[in-house]
């Protein structure tokens, strides 16, 4: 007879840290918070990720020096570079024909035996 899918009693990181947030469902939040109550392990991680969390509040916000968008006119620029990626492709295996047969234009496929 098959077994029920467990259900972990354990919380993950990113079920702690959504508890803490709220961003849990009242039913996940609430197996959660149950959990924590009993669990010395997991009231540790929980306290671990709320200094975090704190710590990282505390970080100045910084603006970045420049902005790092690529200005429309660049970008227009850039269109074209992949025909030109493809283009130095074919390029580049041509010179390595002596590996491939031979194809001529209305031949049949023909093996080059000097290469």
């Amino acid at each position: 007879m098959p077994s029920e899918p467990r259900v972990p009693t354990e919380p993950s990181l990113e079920e702690l840290s959504a508890f803490i947030d709220s961003e849990l469902d009242e039913a996940a939040q609430a197996r959660v918070a149950e959990h924590v109550a009993g669990c010395r392990d997991c009231q540790a991680r929980l306290d671990g990720l709320r200094q975090t969390a704190h710590a990282i509040r505390g970080l100045p916000m910084e603006s970045p020096p420049r902005p790092f968008t690529i200005p429309a006119q660049r970008r227009q620029s850039w269109r074209w570079a992949p025909a030109g990626w493809i283009g130095s492709a074919v390029a580049g295996c041509r010179g390595h024909s002596e590996f491939a047969p031979a194809v001529r234009p209305g031949r049949d496929l023909e093996v080059d035996e000097h290469g």
